[in-house]
């Protein structure tokens, strides 16, 4: 006679990476006990997913297929703010929130078995700002305590505290006096945050405050044409592209204080650096050139942050079709882009064993006039 059983379990996802798991687990017609163990979290299944905002107020959801890489678009069509320009998904892949540039956040909560989006109620918008100050990027830090809203026209970063348990948004008195702010980044220990100023041209440095999220900053870096910045997924680094006109990538070290020591600066061969993103393992780095319509790739050296380019530029549409925004999936095979004038997204795989990219075949449709925003994430089953 076949054998059943039963059990109960805890899981949790500890810092080391793994699965956590402990219950009790009982045979029916024997007996109970307790067990403990561990297992790798890419045992487990997964599904993939990707999300889109668009200058023309909505935005979009997706289905990866792990094999190809080709997206299906799913569920309904998100009515969100006019120039829904920045998007936002919780570290634990719970929520995504969207931003526009007349100062509103609309919230969702992600279906943890289909990836759709439900509006939240409570954030049907909710108004960050008089709308003039237009909202340019959101943030959310790895512990999903608090969300940052970047302004380009007003010096401030205002934050927001995130109920574990709704998703909704609290005002908190978290804010930095930063003009035309392009993007915040954080360590992966929710620690230290950084964020760009074009305004100023200044790489702001700065510590979080645990209870209330309030940014206080412990250093900067002044440089000019700052646009962009991303963190090595490992905590090691900072990077950030410098626009149109010096054309390059400066390559930040994370010291224990959270002090940001500079590197080096690579070209990157094409005109105005815009989107960065790296690699889950940290071992590549993908930057827009949203002038020249192309993607260049480097190799992240290991162990002294160098950045070393990886083949020819990846042809994405031209100067005229303005890549904007660059996302990895969480398994690192896929990259995508949103392409502002062609109202679509380039897809690419990447090959591990360099870090090059090869062409999933073209853009894909249905996304909406001038995507911009994008994110792809993975939830386990």
């Amino acid at each position: 006679m076949e054998t059943k059983f039963q059990s109960k379990r805890v899981w949790w996802f500890n810092r080391l990476g793994r699965f956590i798991t402990f219950g009790f687990l009982c045979f029916f017609g024997t007996s109970c006990g307790f067990f403990s163990g561990s297992i790798s979290r890419y045992s487990r299944p997964a599904n993939y997913y990707l999300y889109v905002s668009t200058d023309s107020g909505a935005t979009v959801s997706f289905s990866i297929d792990y094999t190809t890489g080709i997206l299906t678009q799913i569920g309904t069509t998100q009515s969100t703010g006019s120039l829904s320009n920045s998007l936002v998904v919780d570290p634990l892949n719970m929520a995504l929130y969207v931003g526009d540039w007349a100062d509103a956040v609309y919230g969702f909560t992600i279906d943890q078995h289909k990836g759709l989006l439900t509006p939240i109620a409570s954030i049907a918008p909710l108004s960050v700002g008089p709308g003039t100050n237009h909202t340019f990027g959101l943030a959310i830090d790895p512990k999903s305590r608090f969300l940052y809203v970047t302004n380009f026209s007003a010096g401030a970063i205002p934050g927001y505290i995130i109920n574990p348990n709704n998703f909704t948004l609290t005002s908190s008195s978290a804010s930095a006096a930063n003009t035309q702010t392009r993007g915040v980044g954080f360590d992966p220990t929710g620690q230290f945050a950084y964020a760009v100023s074009a305004g100023s041209v200044t790489l702001y440095e700065y510590r979080i405050d645990e209870n209330v999220g309030t940014l206080n900053q412990i250093g900067s870096d002044s440089q000019a044409n700052f646009n962009a910045m991303t963190v090595d997924p490992l905590g090691r680094y900072v990077y950030v592209s410098r626009g149109a006109g010096i054309n390059t990538v400066i390559d930040y070290s994370i010291g224990a204080t959270g002090i940001l020591t500079q590197l080096g600066s690579i070209s990157t061969g094409g005109s105005n650096p815009n989107s960065l993103a790296a690699d889950p393992l940290g071992k590549y780095l993908y930057v827009s050139n949203s002038f020249s319509g192309d993607i260049s790739a480097f190799k992240v050296d290991p162990s002294n942050g160098t950045l070393t380019s990886v083949g020819a530029k990846v042809f994405a549409g031209g100067g005229a079709t303005q890549p904007i925004s660059l996302t990895i999936d969480p398994s690192g095979t896929y990259l995508y882009a949103t392409h502002y004038n062609l109202n679509g997204i380039f897809g690419y795989s990447i090959y591990r064993a360099t870090g090059t990219l090869q062409s999933l075949g073209g853009a894909f449709s249905s996304v909406g006039a001038h995507p911009f925003g994008i994110k792809a994430i993975r939830i386990y089953q």
